[in-house]
């Protein structure tokens, strides 16, 4: 499982990356640990991931994160994060 993440300020990427975990499958809970790993890596606090957030991605494969979401002070607007699909290859 691939996730996409991404802090914006004035709608222009400040951070991005790709987290990976190959041992994870394709579900929602996997998702939020990834989630939780690309906070690690871009080292700002965790959001709370509410229902909201559970049902965006489960839905829509994408969930935004804004500064009431996080406990701690943020220098960002927002925390993006979407959920890569690989398409498959032709043989």
């Amino acid at each position: 499982m691939k996730i996409w993440a991404v802090t914006k300020t004035n709608n222009k990427i400040v951070l991005d990356m790709i987290v990976e975990e190959k041992t994870y499958t394709d579900t929602i809970k996997n998702a939020s640990k990834l989630i939780f790993k690309a906070c690690d890596e871009f080292d700002i606090g965790k959001p709370l991931f509410l229902s909201k957030n559970e049902m965006e991605l489960k839905d829509f494969r994408r969930t935004v994160f804004y500064a009431a979401d996080f406990i701690e002070t943020i220098d960002f607007d927002t925390f993006e994060v979407e959920i890569v699909v690989e398409k498959e290859q032709k043989k």
